[in-house]
């Protein structure tokens, strides 16, 4: 059973895939998680607002506690949730992202070479990764 958290980082993917398709981006399968979130890595933010990405913290809370100690590499995620909020949401974005499109044959096919994003593939990923 997929958490909250997973279910809106996965239409979150499910969005950026078809950006990509629709540019036709070569990628690589071990990069696509930074290329789907490269403008928030950018930005350093989603929301550009402290006060909402804090209240996304405790609307998560639960279910970022999960990933971080299940799933995670503790020293990966190195934000602090209360003094870095946008730091700290941007670094989940990109470790659950990660984790969730490893779970993809077709993103493990192509790991080590660049593939183009098409429609028919952003289809494939997000449709494996629904029953992930």
């Amino acid at each position: 059973m997929k958490t909250e958290l997973e279910k809106w980082i996965l239409d979150l993917i499910g969005e950026r895939l078809d950006e990509l398709a629709e540019w036709k981006s070569e990628n690589y399968g071990c990069d696509l998680a930074y290329k789907l979130f490269e403008q928030e890595n950018v930005n350093g933010s989603y929301f550009c607002n402290r006060y909402k990405t804090q209240e996304w913290i405790k609307e998560n809370f639960i279910d970022l506690g999960y990933f971080l100690d299940e799933l995670c590499e503790p020293e990966i995620i190195n934000a602090n949730p209360f003094s870095e909020s946008e730091k700290f949401m941007v670094q989940i974005m990109l470790e659950m992202s990660a984790h969730l499109l490893g779970k993809s044959k077709t993103v493990n096919s192509f790991w080590n070479d660049e593939k183009t994003m098409t429609k028919t593939l952003a289809k494939k990923i997000k449709t494996e990764l629904e029953v992930a």
